[in-house]
């Protein structure tokens, strides 16, 4: 118990910025940096005059504290939607030029540099038809499970995969969202006994739940609403 909260302490003092262009996530030893670019030719300042910074103050905070830093261990990514990634900035830990991936995975989600979360939602696709096996050994043609409990299982045990981070990819290209909605549909039908063929509108006539593409649209819905309605009371505090 007292473990996290001594780390907590210990980099409380760490460097991080929060602004309009830059924001820092901490959690647990995960620590990562982000920063945006504006494409004018006007701009004055580039993205790594921004993250070039505070990578120099993490260095001297590590060497003080006698923190280890590997660089071969850390990883950039250049989220943008073009074709060519040719403005990657060039950036250094302890005089080493950092690398870039295509995608990178941080607190169990997978950022793909063009955030089509395809390479997470097909994790959660290959994560939960495994737990979709545990359905199956529990029915059977005659005997076994009732719906309800296969049902009961599947919102308890697979469906909070299908949730996690889902604010992220509830509007995500619609070709990716059928692969979440074939988990529910196969999990109804398991349930219910149904063939395959069965269509997805007749597997919602058997349930009573929304379905998980519309669950996790209202939940993103719900979490920018709620993250506004903060902000707002922020600003009327005078904070």
């Amino acid at each position: 118990i007292l473990a996290p909260l001594m780390y907590i302490f210990f980099i409380s003092d760490m460097p991080s910025e929060a602004f309009e262009a830059m924001i820092t996530s901490f959690y647990a030893d995960d620590t990562s940096f982000a920063a945006s670019d504006n494409q004018h030719k006007s701009r004055t300042k580039f993205v790594q005059d921004f993250l070039q910074p505070i990578l120099v103050k993490l260095e001297k905070y590590c060497s003080l504290w006698r923190i280890g830093l590997n660089p071969t261990k850390t990883w950039c990514v250049n989220f943008h939607n073009r074709k060519s990634d040719d403005n990657s900035p060039r950036l250094y830990l302890n005089g080493e030029l950092l690398k870039y991936r295509k995608s990178m995975k941080f607190l169990g989600i997978t950022f793909d540099k063009n955030l089509s979360f395809k390479e997470h939602i097909e994790e959660i696709r290959t994560k939960c038809n495994k737990r979709i096996n545990l359905l199956k050994a529990l029915c059977g043609k005659n005997w076994g499970a009732t719906p309800e409990t296969i049902l009961y299982t599947y919102r308890s045990y697979i469906r909070p995969i299908l949730e996690y981070s889902s604010i992220l990819f509830a509007h995500a290209e619609e070709n990716q969202l059928k692969k979440i909605q074939a988990i529910e549909t196969k999990a109804i039908k398991i349930a219910h006994r149904l063939p395959p063929w069965t269509t997805n509108t007749f597997c919602y006539g058997y349930v009573k739940f929304d379905k998980i593409t519309d669950r996790i649209k209202n939940l993103a819905k719900d979490f920018l609403k709620k993250n506004a309605q903060d902000k707002g009371g922020c600003n009327g505090n005078g904070r």
